[in-house]
């Protein structure tokens, strides 16, 4: 599972029009793999909160992205919850990550995907 924040988003349209967006959550499900040798991951799904935000373009790829009510990201004491929840309010998945107070390279590398 990977979750990040998109803060100052654009668009262009095709006549060359800017569109900024509000920031707004990405979340998602990944696969992890190896691809030659490199450790990669595979996108299974993608979550975006809120209204369209240029919701179309993996989808293309065959990469399925669906809008989301909510997708968190909340740090506590000793680690980080995540959640999702449906466009029609289901709760779809969560997790907690315990950090434990283990030093930031001692921490076992995490699964999942890096956005870009």
């Amino acid at each position: 599972m990977w979750v990040a924040e998109f803060i100052g988003a654009e668009f262009i349209t095709p006549d060359g029009t800017v569109e900024r967006r509000p920031a707004y959550m990405q979340g998602g499900v990944s696969v992890r793999c190896d691809y030659h040798g490199a450790d990669s991951a595979y996108a299974v799904i993608t979550f975006v909160e809120g209204l369209n935000h240029g919701i179309l373009g993996r989808e293309q790829f065959g990469l399925p992205k669906k809008q989301a009510r909510e997708v968190r990201l909340q740090e506590k004491e000793a680690g980080l919850d995540v959640s999702f929840v449906t466009a029609g309010g289901i709760p779809l998945l969560s997790a907690s990550v315990d950090l434990d107070g283990r030093d930031e390279d001692e921490r076992p590398a995490p699964s999942g995907s890096t956005v870009t």
